[in-house]
Order: structure tokens, then sequence, then C-alpha cells
């Protein structure tokens, strides 16, 4: 037995081992799981997700209908769902107990072109104005990479002149501790010059390509928001022609024939047969043929710096109970550089948000056990950062990919 403790404390030193059998079993056990849960902490990843309000809403945006002057409806010629052509009749406003008077001169309809040549487009002027400075902040933002792209290319070049350098002194160097020259100090120096210098390359290369991705991205985006303008512009000028045309046409009559001004399918009808309308009010709304459903999400701005464009996200429909419809994926396409106001947000979209909040586009995946409608609202599932779960225990010790910690 002396032997025995002489044996253990060459092993152990001071440390007291039990020689109590259970002891030394409880002892072991707890280890066993403390590494088991060690290793389980270091291994397993846990991502923090942020869920975030948001609708249904057509790329191409949808075209509101309001009624020309005060009076009833009559002869509603749609239904919600229904698909028009261009032109079509949409529904008639009788205004002959309207308030509003006409005379048929030229004074009258000079007068009235001027009144109305201030609010013809101004549906979508919004629009277009929104566009134009999405563009321009794309513009300055593919300049600024494009000058950091020409930075990096430049700071390449240097680092390939250096690594040229050091391969050539690192080649020379081994020669010479081959033919005993210089001592394996010298070469190992060399040796670990020239490993720098590669994985500074190796480091810069990867930084170039994403770089070059993210102006690829920028690019895209800028294409699409030109193809957006340009449609927006040209339907906006068709809908010029069209209102002067029926300003024309109904001036001395009691009716208001309300044409389709594009080819598309009625959404949110808001008013009933014979129900009394206002000038201006709204109507209904028409989705132009073509437009795919993306999920316009807003996001607070605390949480906006985390949110990463491409990210794959999880929606859930409102209407459609994902325990019996299932989810949708989508993708983050978009996010805007400014945030919008509380009132703007209601305006645009018709939903309530109670802070300021940025814009993000995610493209949706098709499910064909739901059928998508325009102002479904939605709830979406946002990745925000994986990390193992022994860095979420001890966050305060490490940094997030933004250098923050948290």
């Amino acid at each position: 037995m002396d032997v025995y403790r002489e044996i253990q404390k060459d092993i152990f030193g001071d440390l007291y081992i039990p020689e109590n059998k259970k002891i030394r079993h409880l002892i072991l056990l707890f280890l066993f799981i403390a590494v088991v849960v060690g290793g389980l902490l270091t291994v397993s990843d846990y991502t923090q997700r942020y869920d975030a309000l948001g609708i249904i809403y057509p790329d191409r945006g949808a075209y509101t209908i309001s009624s020309d002057r005060n009076g009833i409806i009559n002869n509603i010629k749609v239904t919600d769902g229904s698909h028009i052509n261009k032109s079509d009749i949409l529904f008639i406003v009788n205004s002959s107990h309207s308030s509003r008077k006409y005379i048929n001169n030229e004074e009258s309809y000079a007068q009235l072109l001027r009144e109305n040549y201030n609010n013809i487009g101004r549906n979508n002027e919004e629009e277009i104005s929104a566009y134009k400075k999405q563009l321009d902040l794309i513009d300055k933002e593919i300049k600024s990479e494009n000058d950091n792209l020409s930075s990096l290319l430049t700071e390449k070049k240097l680092i390939d002149m250096s690594l040229n350098s050091n391969q050539a002194l690192y080649n020379k160097l081994e020669n010479a501790y081959k033919n005993k020259v210089v001592t394996i100090t010298d070469k190992n120096n060399a040796q670990s010059q020239l490993m720098e210098s590669v994985l500074q390359q190796s480091s810069l290369q990867r930084v170039i390509y994403e770089k070059k991705e993210k102006i690829i991205d920028l690019k895209i985006q800028k294409s699409t928001l030109e193809e957006k303008l340009k449609y927006s512009s040209s339907s906006r000028k068709e809908k010029e022609i069209n209102n002067m045309i029926n300003i024309y046409n109904n001036t001395e009559k009691n009716e208001y024939t309300q044409l389709s001004p594009v080819q598309g399918t009625i959404t949110s009808i808001n008013k009933q047969e014979n129900s009394q309308v206002k000038e201006g009010e709204y109507i209904l709304s028409i989705i132009p043929d073509g437009s795919k459903y993306n999920a316009i999400i807003f996001i607070s701005p605390e949480i906006v710096g985390r949110v990463k464009l491409n990210s794959k996200i999880t929606l859930h429909i409102d209407s459609y109970p994902y325990q019996r419809f299932g989810v949708i994926s989508g993708k983050i396409v978009h996010i805007s550089n400014i945030p919008l106001n509380i009132e703007n947000i209601y305006n645009k979209f018709n939903v309530k948000v109670d802070i300021p909040s940025y814009i993000a586009i995610a493209e949706i995946e098709c499910n064909d056990n739901i059928r998508l409608i325009p102002d479904m609202t939605l709830k979406a599932d946002i990745p925000l950062e994986t990390r193992p779960l022994f860095k979420w225990l001890y966050s305060s010790l490490f940094k997030n990919d933004t250098g923050i910690s948290f």
C-alpha cells in the first residue's frame, strides 16, 4: 500500500485522490459528464433569430384606382381576384346628385385640366421618387466599392511583388543551406516571411472576390430598379393620357366611366354597389400581369445592421397557419439605406408600425399549398448570427462579425 501511495504521489503530486472506490467512480463520472457537455457546447451551434412584421407585395407595385368625382358608384364590373384587360370598364360613378357642376365651355375645360394636371400621377410619384433615390444611393455605393476594389488591386500588386521577392530569397537561402553556407535559422526566417506573404495574398484575394461579388449584386439591383422606374414612368404617361380623355369625355356628363389603365388582376375592392364616394377616394387596386410576389419586411433600426443580404428566411403567413399549410421560404435581396417614417409606411403599405423602419425585400419561393394575395400580413423569421453554444454562454468575451461584444 505504501508503494502504491508513493507511485500515486509521483504521478499526481500533492493532489488528493480518494481511496474509496465509490467516491473515485463518482469523480470519474463527473469528469466524463463535464467532457461530454463541454464537447457539445463546443460543436453545437445556435442561431440568434429576429421576428419581423411584413406583407405580401407585388414587385411591380399596384395601380390604385380612386374616384374622379363625388357621386354614387354604380355598375361595378369586377370582383376581387378577377382578371381584366386594359381599357375594360371597372365601374361607373353617377354624379347627377353631386355638388360639383361643370360648364361646357373652353374656359371651364382649361380650368379643369389645370386642376387635374397637378393631381395626375400622384399615386406613383412617391414610388418614382423612391426609385430615383435608391438608384442614386446604389450608384454612390457602386462607385465607393469600385474605388475600394482599385485600392485592393493596387495592394495585391505590391503583395505579389513581395511574394516573388521572398520566394527568390527563400530559394537562394535553401540552396545556400544545402551547401552549408547559411544556418537553418536563416532558412527558417526566410520561409516564415514567404508563408506570411502567401497568407496575405490569399486573404486579399478573398476580399477582392467578395468585393467583385458585391459590385455584381449592386449592378443587378440597379438594373432591377431602372426597369421598375421605366415601367412606372411609362405607366404614368399612359395614365395621364387616359385621364385627359376621361376628363373631356365626362365633363359634361352626369356619369363618369372608369376604365382599367392596365391589364392585370383586381384586388382590395373597397366599395359596394350604390355606395357614396368622394373625389379622390380609394376604390380598388390592380396588380399588373407578370408581377411576382415579394415579401416587404419592416426591420427595426436597432437590428438592421445585423441583417445580411441573401439571408435565407422563413415566412409565416397569418392567413395560413403553418401547422396546416407549412411555411414559405425566401431570400433577402434588398435592404433600404434609410428608414421610412411611420406615416409613409402606413400611406404606402397600409401597415401600422410603432417606430420608423427599414424596408427589406425578400424573394419568395413557391409553395403550392398557399395562394398569395397582396397585402397579406406575415411574420418573417430572420437569422442574425450563428455561434457555438459556449460563445453565447460567454458572449462578453467574444465579438460578432461587426466587432461588437454583446
